[in-house]
This record gives C-alpha cells, sequence and structure tokens, in this order.
C-alpha cells in the first residue's frame, strides 16, 4: 500500500524560509564586513611627535593625521595615545586624556585629528634623564583608536605604535649636571 505525501509542517516551513533568508543576509552582509575590515587594516596612522617643556614637566604633542587608502567613510573615536620608555620594563611616562569626540574619516584620502597632549611630570624625570645620558632617548608611542562602519554593529581597532629615536648628544653636557 502506497503512502500519502504529508505537507511540509508549520514549523518545517518557517525554518526553511528562516535559513533562506539567513543564508540571503550572509551574502549581502559579509562582503561589508570584510570590507570594514580591510579598511581598518589599510588605515595608517602618522603620529607627527613634538616635545616641549613647561613648569611642569616635558610636554610631548602627537598631532595624528589618518590615512585612509580605501572607498570607505567612517568614524573614528579621539585617539588615545601613550608614552613609555621604551625599555625592557616599557616605564610608563604619560597618557593623553580621553575624550569623548568623533571624526569622520574620508574615502581615499587623510584626517586630521586634534592634538593629544601628554604631560610627563617632572617626578618622572630622573629615570628619562638616566636613559638619554646613553646619548639616545628611545620612546615608545602607542596611538589607539577605533572606527565604526555604518553597516558594521561593532568597533573595529586601530592601533599603530613607533619607537621615536631621539639623539641626546648635543645636551650631554647638560645631562652631566643631574
Amino acid at each position: 500500500m502506497a503512502e500519502a505525501a504529508t505537507a511540509p509542517s508549520t514549523t518545517g516551513k518557517v525554518i526553511a524560509v528562516s535559513t533562506v533568508m539567513a543564508c540571503i543576509s550572509a551574502a549581502i552582509y559579509l562582503p561589508r564586513l570584510f570590507s570594514a575590515y580591510n579598511a581598518g587594516d589599510k588605515a595608517v596612522v602618522v603620529p607627527n611627535i613634538g616635545i616641549d617643556a613647561d613648569t611642569h614637566g616635558l610636554v610631548i604633542t602627537a598631532n595624528p593625521i589618518i590615512k585612509n587608502p580605501t572607498g570607505a567613510i567612517y568614524e573614528i573615536d579621539h585617539p588615545f595615545c601613550k608614552v613609555s620608555l621604551n625599555n625592557k620594563e616599557k616605564t610608563l611616562l604619560g597618557s593623553s586624556d580621553a575624550m569623548n569626540k568623533k571624526y569622520t574619516v574620508v574615502a581615499n584620502g587623510q584626517s586630521g585629528i586634534d592634538q593629544l597632549r601628554i604631560m610627563i611630570q617632572w617626578q618622572k624625570v630622573p629615570a628619562l634623564i638616566q636613559v638619554a645620558k646613553t646619548g639616545t632617548l628611545d620612546l615608545l608611542v602607542e596611538i589607539g583608536t577605533g572606527a565604526h562602519f555604518e553597516w558594521v554593529p561593532f568597533r573595529i581597532p586601530i592601533n599603530t605604535s613607533a619607537v621615536e629615536k631621539i639623539n641626546t648628544t648635543p645636551i650631554l653636557p647638560l645631562l652631566q649636571m643631574f
């Protein structure tokens, strides 16, 4: 006796439709997601570091520029910067203030960011002077931010670090006074 074919249940239809919709969504969404990661990976942060002194200590300024070689337009958080001695301990000297501010990074171009100021208080300077007496001062400058794309529901980190080598030989006689 032949069995009658049964129609799919309502639950089976919902699962089938949901699966098809998920596949269509993934086909649309995944290329955008990979594009967002690609833009984050290709972005270049140029720190542009300067050093000055005032009555409170040394002032390190960073005027970062974000270079975006992709066609993506996105927003980034205000960068956070920290400066350490480039020694084995990575002795923290100072950091910038955290700000709740966003910047738009243009496609196939570059965007400037407000100046970051890092104060190194004079009590941290003895360690700095000790290292500077060697003739070279190596500062590790780390800048981090996050990118926000309208079609990606999460933040993509963009981080860079650079070792700034400062020749202290011209000021060695002055450093010997400390």
